[in-house]
């Protein structure tokens, strides 16, 4: 099986307390990630006193590697929708695999 080299996208939510995957894609070689990555600027914020920042993450087989914050508009421009539905799909996500994971408990 072919290894895949992946970026994520998060919404990390002071509000809820929560952090949302709210996207992502993967390529076939770490060099087309990582470029990627490095088209994507970084956004600059007061994430501390932010309800809501987002993460470009990247990361391989054990996990993140590392992470940039990125702004709002480059969430839905890279991910092609509003972020109120990419966070609804990302709460349903987490809800039918909580449901899953407790039946699997069972």
């Amino acid at each position: 099986m072919a290894k895949t080299y992946y970026l994520e996208i998060t919404e990390a939510n002071h509000t809820d307390n929560q952090f949302y995957t709210l996207g992502g894609a993967g390529w076939d070689t770490g060099r087309e990630r990582n470029d990627a990555y490095k088209a994507v600027l970084e956004f600059t914020h007061d994430c501390d006193n932010d309800d809501k920042c987002y993460l470009l993450d990247v990361l391989n087989e054990e996990g993140r590697i590392k992470e940039k914050e990125i702004s709002p508009e480059s969430v839905v421009f890279l991910l092609g929708e509003p972020i109120d539905v990419l966070r609804q799909r990302a709460i349903e996500r987490r809800d039918i695999e909580w449901t899953a994971w407790e039946k699997a408990r069972a």
